[in-house]
C-alpha cells in the first residue's frame, strides 16, 4: 500500500493481505486520517461519505509539526524497535517502559 500523501511504499505490519484477499491497511507506523465535513463546511462529503487516508511515518511526522494537537493527541507518538537511535521526536523505546518496570 502506497501513501495518500507522497506515495512511497509502507511496508505492512502482518502480512499483506487479509485471509479474504483485500488489502491489509496495518500499516507500520502510518497514520489514518479521516476528513469529513457538512452543510456549509469546509468540506461538504454528504454525498460521497468521508474521505479516508493513510500516511506514511514521514508524512504523520510532518503533519504533526504543522498541527502540533496531532502529536498530542497521539500521545507520546509510536514505539521504536530500536534502543539506538529514535526515527523521530514522537517515538518511545520499549526500553522506556521496561526502566519504568524496575
Amino acid at each position: 500500500m502506497m501513501c495518500s500523501n507522497c506515495n512511497d511504499y509502507m511496508p505492512p505490519v502482518f502480512n499483506e493481505f487479509n485471509d479474504d484477499g483485500s488489502v491489509n491497511e496495518q500499516r507500520d507506523n502510518a497514520l489514518e486520517v479521516t476528513l469529513s465535513g457538512g452543510y456549509s463546511m469546509f468540506v461538504d462529503d454528504w454525498q460521497s461519505g468521508p474521505l479516508k487516508l493513510i500516511i506514511c511515518h514521514d508524512c504523520s511526522v510532518k503533519l504533526s509539526e504543522l498541527f502540533p494537537v496531532v502529536a498530542l493527541w497521539a500521545n507520546n507518538g509510536h514505539p521504536h524497535p530500536s534502543d539506538d537511535e529514535d526515527c523521530c521526536e514522537l517515538a518511545w523505546r520499549h526500553s522506556d517502559y521496561d526502566d519504568m518496570a524496575t
